[in-house]
């Protein structure tokens, strides 16, 4: 691994209205140890690759196919990357707080058993009002509407992940496997935790556009944030 400590990997598909944003934030983390960024385009048609080149050059960036998927996306951002801890980035998750990366890697080292940690996502657009911060950062933002709601469990929108949890030794890798992220390193004996003193906003999650079965979940208090094959979903809706 050469001694690196990170990798972030964000797959992306027609994102040019998120990718700003989701890099400014990230690139200004107070991370505290190596890093590199792993932006896998998945044959968008709106630029966002440009974006990425243009605007920073020290980003690797990878050219995928319209075909491959937040899952083969991810494949060939892990093939690309080289850090002993993999955060899992959606391109609409701001990381406000630029102690928040640095904050996910002690979580994951104070935690031997676990495979990943998560945060708490607020998400733009729901019900109530996002706490302090996370608020100023929407208003200045100019983002939508101004309510945010908190969602729950831990989320591939945001996932720090231990590398040999995603690629155990003799095994396949569990990006290759089905379900979420969370559900297949439990399924493989690794706990998953959420860290809630730990929070980012996720941009355009508006409740009232999420699936009735994750509605009446987080209703009753049962509901997981949505995954980032979801919010891909979504996007290809009609």
């Amino acid at each position: 691994m050469g001694g690196l400590g990170l990798s972030v990997l964000i797959v992306t598909h027609d994102a040019a209205s998120e990718i700003g944003p989701c890099l400014a934030y990230l690139t200004g983390s107070e991370i505290g140890r190596s890093c590199e960024i792993v932006v896998v385009d998945n044959g968008s048609r709106d630029g966002t690759g440009q974006i990425v080149a243009g605007r920073w050059p020290e980003v690797h960036l990878v050219a995928g196919r319209r075909g491959h998927g937040v899952a083969g996306g991810t494949a060939l951002a892990f093939a690309a990357s080289r850090g002993r801890y993999l955060l899992l980035l959606a391109p609409n998750v701001l990381l406000i707080d630029p102690g928040t990366v640095a904050g996910l890697i002690e979580g994951l080292d104070a935690r031997p058993e676990a495979g990943a940690v998560g945060l708490r996502l607020v998400a733009d657009g729901g019900a109530g009002a996002a706490p302090g911060r996370l608020a100023a950062a929407v208003r200045s933002l100019g983002i939508g509407p101004r309510g945010a709601a908190t969602v729950g469990g831990a989320s591939e929108a945001c996932l720090m992940i231990r590398r040999e949890a995603a690629c155990p030794a003799g095994a396949s890798p569990l990006f290759l496997g089905g379900g979420t992220w969370p559900a297949r390193l439990r399924g493989a004996g690794w706990g998953v935790e959420v860290l809630p003193r730990l929070e980012a906003i996720q941009l355009g999650r508006s409740v009232s556009a999420l699936p009735a079965r994750v509605r009446r979940e987080r209703r009753s208090g049962t509901a997981q944030a949505c995954t980032v094959t979801e919010i891909s979903e979504r996007r290809r809706a009609p």
